[in-house]
């Protein structure tokens, strides 16, 4: 939700602080809708994130690749990235941003990972180290789809077809 990060008032709709960073909505250097998240650290890693597994199917997704792209735009190297988190202590993350004062994009700002079968988060943020800023726009995470579902042999008497909506 708010992937591209355009809603803000004290904190970005949908997404919930790390730590207590400095947040502002970026209009100006944005790559995607109407603004940027703007994130400065001060006194530890900070930023912002979103627990997306009360929206999905746990039994369904097991074992399914969990992929996030975001842009991130950083002027110091080594000072910005996205992580994912399922435990809320064991991470994978993107690679740290160049430093180059460009937009990296969703090319290389990436994780795909597995979903595990113990899983009690699905956590997707962007991060700053401390003492850093970092722009972050069109943050997403998706799963593989699901293409084959077992039919129970219950059923298999009737019906005869069945249409699901995708």
């Amino acid at each position: 939700l708010n992937a591209s990060l355009d809603t803000f008032a004290t904190t970005f709709t949908s997404w919930d602080n790390i730590g207590t960073p400095t947040l502002s909505a970026e209009t100006t250097r944005k790559r995607h809708g109407s603004g940027s998240a703007k994130i400065t650290a001060t006194g530890a890693t900070e930023g912002i994130e979103q627990n997306i597994f009360a929206r999905v199917n746990i039994r369904e997704v097991v074992g399914k690749t969990l992929h996030t792209r975001g842009w991130n735009f950083g002027v110091v190297a080594s000072a910005i990235r996205f992580r994912v988190t399922f435990d809320g202590s064991t991470y994978s993350n993107a690679p740290y941003n160049g430093g180059d004062a460009e937009w990296e994009n969703d090319g290389s700002q990436k994780i795909d990972v597995a979903v595990p079968a113990d899983a009690t988060e699905m956590t997707v943020s962007c991060e700053c180290i401390d003492g850093s800023v970092g722009h972050f726009d069109l943050v997403r995470a998706w799963i593989d789809p699901i293409y084959r579902y077992t039919i129970p042999a219950a059923i298999l008497k009737g019906p005869y077809s069945l249409s699901i909506q995708r």
